[in-house]
């Protein structure tokens, strides 16, 4: 297996040479963490985290999906069956609470094997 930045040869349970195996913020080989695609240090981390809750407006109201009221990271709903869950960021660690608003609507079909003029047809007689 080859590393992701230069192609060169890796461990093979690591994506990344001995060269590129560093964060990809700061290029420090300490405390590193993989977040999503990236090689990120614990310092770095904390620093976008800070960032995210410093721009991040507030709480948020019947969106499609889970966003931390912290950072605005988006979530993947983990709280099916229950209408009010406890949550904890994956980006930012912060606590919050999820209220799922349940909206529920009705098809219907018909069924008999009659079309609308034969039921019409059937109702004259």
């Amino acid at each position: 297996m080859g590393c992701e930045v230069c192609g060169q040869d890796a461990p093979e349970h690591i994506w990344r040479c001995e060269k590129h195996f560093c964060c990809d913020v700061c290029r420090t080989k300490e405390d590193l963490l993989f977040w999503s695609s990236m090689l990120i240090c614990k310092s770095c981390h904390d620093k976008r985290v800070r960032q995210r809750i410093a721009a991040f407006d507030d709480d948020t109201y019947y969106r499609d999906e889970i966003i931390c009221p912290w950072c605005g990271d988006k979530s993947i709903s983990d709280c099916e069956g229950t209408v009010k869950h406890k949550h904890k960021c994956s980006f930012c660690g912060q606590k919050f609470d999820i209220t799922r608003k349940v909206d529920i609507a009705y098809t219907t079909t018909r069924t008999g094997g009659i079309t609308t003029d034969e039921f019409t047809a059937k109702l004259r007689e």
